[in-house]
């Protein structure tokens, strides 16, 4: 019988894991699942219609954007409320905590 201890740097395998060719790609794939579930959850509502200035406005549908980005060498995945309509549905619905 062999016994043995592995210690790992948990440095050197976080830096491994930012820096593997999949870590984005994998990232994105969960970037994109939530912002579907999102964008599916809010499919049914609208901004009331009124008139800003003599131009109509309202009537839009929520939008959920989302991105892969890198901040200080770490790749992050975000999803954000594109317009006003999906501000006003996730204040309402919790509509991206929803979404995971």
């Amino acid at each position: 019988m062999v016994k043995f201890t592995l210690h790992l740097d948990n440095k050197a395998v976080d830096e491994a894991i930012q820096e593997g060719d999949g870590t984005a790609l994998a990232l994105q794939e969960i970037v994109e699942r939530v912002k579907g579930n999102a964008n599916a959850m809010s499919a049914d509502f609208r901004t009331k219609k009124s008139k800003t200035k003599g131009v109509p406005v309202g009537n839009k549908q929520p939008i959920f954007g989302g991105d892969v980005e890198e901040f200080g060498g770490r790749q992050v995945g975000i999803i954000y409320t594109a317009n006003y309509a999906a501000q006003k549905h996730n204040h309402e619905h919790n509509t991206l905590l929803k979404s995971i």
